[in-house]
């Protein structure tokens, strides 16, 4: 199953794109706040990033950058209402992949989605019996069970 980590402070949209993935069988990670978004990242590893710009505590422009910083490669699309250029090109010199201007058509949202998931998916898990490598997210797994390995 796809995971989405969506990073939305208004809560009435964020339970309106719940319901929409959630129905395309997407497992939705919610988080109010940059802070919460990070902290998850380093608790779950997520197939796309959904981010609004302007939420409390780490917007989503400074926690994208520290997230590329930091070698996370996920693929992420911003949804915010912001119009400005300047915003838009902060946005994908911070590492987008994608960008949509609230209000969005929810068909449009999901091609994307799906779009960017069939180019970065590519490198489905390797696995030798029950062990199994994912490049995408640079992990190994046994039996379905994320195995915690240091980088060396």
């Amino acid at each position: 199953m796809t995971k989405i980590l969506l990073l939305e402070d208004d809560m009435l949209f964020a339970e309106t794109l719940i319901d929409l993935l959630d129905d395309e069988g997407y497992e939705i990670t919610y988080a109010p706040n940059g802070q919460t978004a990070l902290d998850f990242t380093f608790t779950h590893k997520f197939d796309i990033y959904l981010f609004d710009i302007n939420v409390p505590l780490i917007n989503g422009i400074t926690l994208l950058q520290e997230l590329r910083s930091s070698s996370d490669n996920t693929p992420t699309i911003f949804l915010t209402s912001h119009r400005d250029k300047d915003i838009l090109s902060k946005a994908f010199s911070s590492g987008a992949d994608d960008y949509l201007k609230k209000p969005f058509d929810n068909n449009e949202l999901l091609f994307r989605i799906e779009a960017i998931l069939r180019r970065t998916q590519k490198d489905i898990p390797n696995c030798i019996a029950l062990l199994c490598h994912d490049k995408i997210h640079k992990s190994f797994s046994y039996n379905n069970i994320l195995l915690n390995l240091s980088n060396k």
